[in-house]
């Protein structure tokens, strides 16, 4: 068989098949969306178990950085009294310029 044949003879079988499914699906529309509705139920039961590790300072900084060395020292100062807390704030300067000017 040379490969036009080929891809001939595979793209009729591909066609074939997705006309067969699609009338299948069209004469058992509840058993098909049951089936999908069940599913998708028990694959979403993985989610429980799902732990997001969101830490920019454990994941993205270096062990003996200094974010690493002030976080523990305002642990200290706090002494499990409250929670050590930390603000990002993203600014732009208002002409578009650099905010790291010498003046």
């Amino acid at each position: 068989m040379s490969c036009d044949r080929v891809q001939v003879w595979l793209e009729q079988r591909i066609r074939l098949f997705f006309y067969d499914l699609g009338s299948w699906i069209g004469d058992h529309p509840k058993l098909c969306i049951g089936v999908t509705l069940t599913c998708a139920s028990l694959l979403c039961l993985g989610i429980v178990n799902f732990k997001e590790v969101n830490d920019v300072r454990q994941q993205f900084s270096a062990d003996n950085s200094l974010s690493r060395t002030e976080y523990t020292v305002a642990r200290e100062f706090f002494q499990e009294q409250g929670s050590p807390f930390y603000l990002v704030i993203g600014i732009r300067a208002g002409d578009g310029g650099s905010l790291l000017r010498n003046k």
